[in-house]
């Protein structure tokens, strides 16, 4: 965590280790996704990086395909 962001309006957290430091180094992460409305929670899940994008999985096991230079997202997928 970082010091500078340690007063989150109300009800809302500083994201913190590894995707805090994205957030806090971003400002365009920040602005789109705002501040964290729950902890980080460690689970284990699946990624795969293709050309344009990638997929993963949730701790549900439903899947997602992420269009990186499209901004786009969809799933969950069957």
């Amino acid at each position: 965590d970082d010091p500078a962001y340690s007063n989150p309006p109300g009800g809302l957290l500083q994201p913190v280790r590894g995707f805090g430091l994205a957030w806090r180094s971003n400002q365009q992460v920040r602005d789109a996704l705002g501040w964290g409305t729950t902890s980080e929670a460690i689970y284990s899940g699946q990624w795969q990086d293709f050309e344009r994008g990638a997929m993963f999985t949730t701790a549900s096991g439903q899947m997602y395909a992420v269009f990186a230079s499209e901004g786009q997202y969809t799933g969950p997928l069957g």
